[in-house]
């Protein structure tokens, strides 16, 4: 019997996926989903579209369905819009001095897995804090999957309510800094952080979790007592899931992210 008749068609739903390209929403467990060339605003609540190259962009929507959208309402604090930087493509751009977008409610670390893509271009500089969770109150309780520091390195710092930190920047490898684009991927299964630059596997290291209270989540710079440790460079798409992807799950997402930015 043909896969396909007229008298027997396929369901909707598969018929649309077998025309169409993979998507990260593909995939079960997407709980974050960022990208430079949509879903960017001159307002945080809304407002109108920022498609001007150097428009300052005040909310940043998520196109996982989870309505994750990250926001600055401070104008010399927003991240700005350029256009056609990659692939032809659009990208946002942090300054270093005072760019972030967060948004109110943790969620990543709590997922108790998680894997993360970021398509970036960083430039060198100290203490640069990309991808950030932690707590207004305190600066204690950190999770901070994905740090370009000043060693060019990437990294990861986990540290406890009490202090504690048990995973305290381990070298993920070398060639992300001042280096262009690159494909970042960190994945956390709860008891193993891994990292990989460009779908090759760099390093991992086992640690246990403990105590921590989240209650921001913040691209660009570290949101806690006050806003800090900002990150310069570019941004382009950001996918998050719930889980620690497996090995085919994982290179379906790197392949779509390296196809549609012309990564090498």
């Amino acid at each position: 019997m043909p896969l396909y008749s007229a008298t027997c068609p396929l369901p909707k739903n598969q018929m649309v996926r077998r025309h169409r390209a993979f998507e990260p929403s593909d995939i079960a467990g997407l709980s974050l989903w960022l990208d430079a060339t949509t879903g960017l605003f001159d307002a945080t609540s809304g407002g109108s579209a920022v498609t001007t190259d150097g428009g300052s962009v005040a909310r940043w929507e998520d196109q996982s369905g989870n309505s994750r959208h990250i926001t600055q309402a401070t104008l010399a604090s927003q991240p700005i819009l350029k256009t056609a930087i990659k692939n032809g493509k659009n990208i946002i751009r942090f300054d270093g001095t005072n760019d972030i977008l967060r948004r109110s409610g943790a969620f990543v670390h709590d997922q108790g897995a998680a894997t993360i893509f970021v398509v970036v271009s960083a430039n060198s500089g100290t203490g640069d804090r990309l991808i950030v969770e932690g707590r207004t109150t305190s600066t204690n309780p950190l999770y901070m999957p994905i740090i370009s520091g000043g060693a060019t390195l990437f990294q990861m710092l986990y540290r406890l309510n009490n202090g504690t930190i048990p995973l305290n920047n381990p070298n993920f490898g070398t060639a992300f800094n001042g280096t262009g684009f690159k494909l970042v991927c960190a994945l956390d299964s709860g008891t193993n952080f891994a990292g990989f630059i460009n779908k090759v596997t760099t390093n991992n290291q086992n640690y246990s979790r403990g105590a921590v209270t989240l209650d921001t989540f913040s691209i660009g710079g570290w949101a806690t007592t006050i806003e800090r440790d900002f990150f310069p460079g570019d941004v382009a798409e950001v996918v998050i899931y719930n889980t620690a992807l497996g090995t085919s799950d994982r290179q379906a997402v790197e392949n779509y992210l390296y196809s549609k930015w012309g990564l090498a």
